[in-house]
């Protein structure tokens, strides 16, 4: 779906990221990056017909979730280290 590209690209999402990989310590960054990746994941899901039906979706879900736990505790982490 165009629209759900659009968003994404409007958010600074992209500027964000390579913000982080840019000045964040390597496993910050990692995760950043990954998380980022599983939303773009995410967001491709919506060029299907129909995602309620996409038998993907709760991974995707999961994956997205998972990833966002990982940049979390890396935050957290070079929070409790600087």
């Amino acid at each position: 779906m165009k629209q759900a590209g659009e968003i994404l690209g409007s958010t600074d999402a992209y500027q964000l990221r390579y913000q982080m990989l840019i000045i964040a310590p390597p496993d910050l960054g990692d995760a950043a990056g990954q998380a980022f990746m599983r939303i773009r994941d995410l967001r491709d899901r919506f060029d299907g017909a129909d995602i309620a039906a996409d038998p993907e979706w709760p991974s995707a879900m999961s994956a997205v979730s998972e990833a966002l736990d990982g940049l979390r505790r890396a935050m957290r982490s070079d929070l409790a280290s600087g």
